[in-house]
């Protein structure tokens, strides 16, 4: 009797399903072991006070004269401190620089390099400073929210353009931006420790698809406290406050990467195989989201809000600032999808996006002079200066 070829086809499928089903429940199991024993997450942040509330339409607002002291965390050891200070009208940094009635009026877009204050000053309040003189009133808008990519520095420059009149918009962005997605931001304060998480979904009653927390919300992380545990770091291992917010911290990132081993809307293997991790498919809702765009005009909202910053007659300046990486590196990121984003925006905006070649040109001492590395990524104000009065040049060619 001649075997059946059809049974002899499905049973080698069969076999070969529960052989790729085994290996990818034992890789995962793997996985989850190490998460667990390696327990601490890069990087976390732990804020005195949440001081925003969610935006539908804009992902969150900073709270009017909210002020809150956010502490970092890297690999479990406490780095610094900074604060965050917002004014009377909801933007960061001071108050007096937002004037109706001002000669020259600016709208400012951009990420956390652009809202938050992690010195003295943001660069627009630096760049108010140089630009307003006796005989030129100036009035700058930050509509800056850390963690925008650009098509949310986009969206919140068009709705900005709809309620005032400017006569410049400045976009500025760095690398990792043309790749971020949209995401909203809530503050879960009957958590248990209270949290602000950041989540794909613009729904607040639906929050499925959350990331690891953007904050851990406590009133009892002060400058004082800091200032005692970086004063004396081995005091760290004993204090009941730092404890508890690493146990947390600790607890939430291996909650957010555990794989469940039967689950089949991902493989962790093809993630592994094909994007160099197997966390690919969580990873992508992380701290910042990502979206998978090669043209942004696949994004209906965000065509409609190019067309609202053309109909705006705004004049439009786009900055590329470098990342304290790049700028060691003497180079913008070899990335062939962010140079194409780039291009694609260029061609979208009509404008060109000015770099910073000179920070690109500096030693390896003074880049350092312009960030807060190796604490933090982000500009130092040395380093906000620099930007804003780059920018100032920039728009004084304009203006000839």
């Amino acid at each position: 009797m001649k075997p059946n070829k059809t049974k002899i086809i499905i049973a080698n499928v069969v076999v070969t399903l529960v052989l790729l089903m085994g290996l990818e429940a034992g890789y995962r199991a793997i996985l989850n072991q190490q998460i667990q024993k390696d327990g601490l997450p890069y990087y976390f942040f732990a804020t005195s006070a949440a001081g925003l509330e969610y935006n539908r339409d804009l992902a969150y607002d900073y709270l009017p004269g909210h002020r809150s002291h956010t502490a970092v965390i890297k690999k479990g050891e406490l780095l610094w401190l900074y604060t965050n200070r917002i004014n009377s009208v909801g933007i960061p940094g001071r108050d007096g620089i937002v004037d109706p009635d001002a000669d020259l009026k600016i709208l400012a877009a951009g990420d956390s390099f652009t809202a938050l204050p992690y010195s003295d000053k943001t660069w627009p309040e630096a760049l108010h400073d140089i630009l307003e003189t006796p005989d030129q009133s100036v009035s700058i808008r930050n509509v800056a929210r850390d963690g925008y990519g650009i098509l949310q520095m986009v969206h919140s420059a068009a709705a900005a353009l709809e309620t005032n009149d400017y006569d410049h918009l400045v976009i500025a962005f760095i690398s990792d931006d043309m790749t971020r997605g949209r995401f909203w931001r809530y503050h879960l304060a009957d958590n248990d420790p209270p949290r602000v998480i950041n989540t794909t979904t613009s729904d607040p009653e639906n929050l499925a698809e959350v990331n690891l927390d953007a904050y851990l919300v406590d009133a009892r992380v002060t400058p004082e406290w800091v200032n005692k545990l970086l004063a004396a770091p081995e005091l760290q291992k004993e204090d009941p406050l730092f404890q508890e917010l690493l146990t947390a911290a600790i607890d939430r990132r291996q909650a957010f990467m555990k794989l469940p081993l039967l689950s089949v809307g991902y493989s962790a293997v093809l993630n592994n195989l094909l994007k160099g991790d197997p966390h690919a498919h969580v990873n992508q809702l992380g701290r910042n989201p990502r979206h998978s765009y090669m043209d942004y005009a696949e994004d209906p909202l965000f065509m409609s809000d190019l067309k609202r910053i053309k109909d705006s007659g705004v004049q439009l300046t786009l900055v590329r600032l470098p990342e304290v990486e790049e700028a060691l590196a003497g180079s913008y990121r070899d990335d062939p999808k962010i140079s194409h984003l780039i291009e694609n925006l260029e061609s979208l905006l009509g404008v060109k996006a000015h770099p910073l070649d000179s920070l690109l040109n500096l030693s390896e001492d003074e880049v350092y002079k312009l960030y807060l590395y190796p604490h933090d990524v982000h500009p130092n104000q040395a380093g906000m200066e620099y930007f804003a009065r780059v920018i100032s040049e920039q728009l004084k060619k304009k203006a000839e």
